[in-house]
């Protein structure tokens, strides 16, 4: 999976382009798209570069998440990342013999995603809580309807979550702590929470993310309190490494197949 800088780095790059095209051919590498890339590629000014891009490459869509239940989707048609049904059902009648590229260029035009006005104040609620009170009493503060009560103490059994409630509940606390004090949180940053959360929860192998979130530990500090579960997600911050290890391995296969 992919951040969304990473899908126009490979726009604006020929060279990287063919060469992650060619990785994402082989039968062994699956390419994940995330609804995060979405609300960040609806707004952007690449489209229609991007869309032959993705359509070429993407094997799995991870639509729009409600976050409730153990359960999480994926689907091959782009369609999917339309989280409005109505809309998705217009879609699907107006790109009936479109094809996966012309979808996409579709519902990039007729997407108009932004951050809304409930989601800042929700996050500024969050890091009121947060300054005040510290980490562990904002998570608690967002799972309100969990938390039990034994006499004067509260507790909030984090175990008994629903796993993606909980991922991307926590993805945004974790969030919120490491705000600067002047900073604000935008549709971007909640594009990347997105990508973070649903990396996580699809257990991908390899997640390139923008250095700032590898550098500050985003997806490690969430993973670490998943107790009992497995997972393990490879945060990497650069595409020509990426790229290159990926290739070396080709090679060492290639070597051990003659």
């Amino acid at each position: 999976m992919l951040d969304t800088c990473y899908w126009i780095a490979l726009a604006e790059n020929p060279e990287k382009r063919v060469e992650f095209e060619r990785l994402a051919s082989r039968e062994d590498i699956e390419v994940w798209f995330s609804y995060g890339n979405f609300i960040d590629l609806a707004q952007a000014a690449e489209q229609d570069e991007m869309s032959e891009i993705i359509a070429s490459t993407v094997d799995v869509y991870v639509p729009a998440m409600d976050y409730e239940g153990d359960d999480y989707m994926t689907t091959d048609d782009p369609l999917g990342l339309i989280p409005e049904e109505m809309v998705r059902q217009h879609a699907a009648a107006e790109t009936v013999d479109f094809g996966e590229m012309k979808t996409l260029r579709y519902i990039f035009r007729i997407s108009d995603w932004s951050a809304e006005a409930h989601y800042e104040e929700m996050v500024q609620t969050a890091r009121g809580i947060n300054d005040e009170f510290g980490f562990n009493n904002t998570l608690a503060a967002t799972f309100l309807d969990e938390i039990e009560e034994d006499g004067d103490q509260a507790f909030l059994h984090e175990h008994e979550l629903d796993i993606l409630e909980y991922v991307r509940k926590v993805v945004e606390v974790y969030r919120v702590d490491m705000m600067q004090e002047e900073e604000n949180i935008d549709s971007n940053n909640v594009a990347d929470m997105e990508i973070c959360a649903q990396a996580i929860l699809t257990e991908c192998d390899v997640l390139l993310i923008e250095s700032k979130w590898k550098n500050l530990g985003l997806v490690d500090k969430v993973l670490s309190r998943l107790e009992g579960e497995q997972v393990e997600v490879e945060v990497q911050d650069d595409l020509d490494a990426f790229l290159a290890g990926q290739t070396v391995v080709e090679q060492v296969d290639q070597l051990g197949e003659e």
